[in-house]
């Protein structure tokens, strides 16, 4: 468990973008949490908030979908290099 922690806390070539995500779903929770003191603007603040909440979740899914593909075909690229070395 400490491994899968210290992974996640280190250092990445996409920080940025996952900070803004998490700034971006934090901001509507905040938003959908806030809305019922607003009064009658609470109408146009709770949508505003569920689709901010939507948009963050989707872009790091988004993103994960294609680190995942990236990393299968790296996988598919090594594998088929391996069959074309044994084969020779």
């Amino acid at each position: 468990m400490s491994r899968i922690i210290f992974s996640l806390l280190a250092p990445g070539k996409h920080i940025v973008f996952h900070s803004a995500a998490l700034a971006i779903i934090t901001t509507g929770i905040v938003m959908l949490l806030s809305a019922s003191e607003l009064g009658p603007v609470s109408a146009f603040i709770v949508p505003l908030g569920l689709y901010t909440v939507i948009l963050g979740v989707l872009s790091e899914l988004f993103f994960g979908v294609r680190s995942l593909i990236s990393v299968c075909a790296q996988y598919v690229q090594n594998r088929s290099c391996n069959t074309e070395v044994k084969a020779q």
